[in-house]
């Protein structure tokens, strides 16, 4: 397991959970790309140029609901489910299972029509775990077609005192398979405080993400942030301030049920390869 930092500050203020939502929403709207720029094409990541950090292969998980000893937990620390679905606690085999080295993320509608699903985060509630300052962040995931659902991979700052930092590496909303969304958001700590929104969204072909794994990558550094597909830059912008901090990482599969059709089942998976972290090596390495 990579290394733990300690909390700078206390868990993030109920409602935060609420602040979850607002990311979907912020990447439905106008993308705000004035900070940023697509002048990356044919920039290909070298990882012979960073050093591992965190790594999980999934041969096995070691998850609890809330537990401060696991290296994943299966809420958000701030305790606030987002979505339509509720994110659940491990059970023998709801939400997690594994099979040769994958992770599967189940969702499942109730008998009822509600519906429950999971996620992890390498943050807990005891504001432990692993978090980075600076970095490259990766996941390999193949995602489902079924119309209804968000899956995503977000950093989410340790520091709330200036606000909430969020970084969604990708959402992926599945009824709109000819693209994804990325960007860094920050919600304010309090009413009156400005909110950051730099978001775009990456054209790709259709069924690309739901029939072959790919990769999905962020290098975060002092000064600019670059967002990578496959290893390959896709889109870079600055790094603002409160991003300068440990940030830590959130696997998640929500549900989006005015999205869904009749199309949709009732049991529906997100398939997780693996999740790893890399810090760049020193200059002369």
């Amino acid at each position: 397991m990579g290394p733990r930092v300690a909390a700078m500050t206390g868990l993030a203020r109920p409602w935060f959970a609420s602040l979850a939502l607002l990311a979907l929403f912020s990447c439905s709207g106008a993308a705000e790309e004035a900070r940023g720029s697509r002048g990356t094409e044919g920039q290909t990541l070298d990882l012979a140029e960073f050093e591992p950090s965190f790594a999980e292969e999934f041969d096995s998980l070691d998850v609890s609901e809330w537990g401060c000893l696991t290296k994943w937990i299966a809420h958000t620390p701030w305790a606030g489910d987002f979505g339509s679905a509720r994110f659940m606690a491990p059970g023998k085999e709801f939400p997690f299972t594994i099979e040769s080295g994958v992770l599967s993320i189940h969702a499942r509608r109730r008998a009822g029509g509600s519906w429950q699903s999971g996620m992890l985060s390498s943050w807990d509630a005891c504001n432990s775990g692993f978090a980075q300052k600076y970095g490259y962040f990766e996941t390999r995931m193949r995602l489902p077609e079924a119309p209804g659902f968000w899956p995503s991979f977000w950093l989410i700052g340790v520091d709330k005192s200036r606000g909430t930092a969020e970084i969604d590496v990708f959402e992926y909303l599945t009824h709109e398979p000819g693209k994804f969304s990325l960007g860094l958001l920050k919600h304010p700590a309090k009413e009156g405080q400005e909110r950051l929104s730099y978001t775009t969204k990456h054209q790709i072909e259709p069924g690309l993400l739901s029939d072959r794994f790919n990769t999905f990558g962020v290098e975060v550094s002092q000064a600019e942030t670059v967002f990578y597909l496959n290893r390959e830059a896709i889109w870079r912008t600055e790094t603002p301030d409160e991003f300068n901090q440990p940030m830590y990482m959130l696997v998640s599969f929500p549900a989006d049920t005015g999205e869904m059709d009749r199309t949709t089942p009732d049991n529906v998976r997100m398939e997780v390869d693996y999740v790893r972290a890399y810090q760049r090596k020193p200059i002369g390495f």
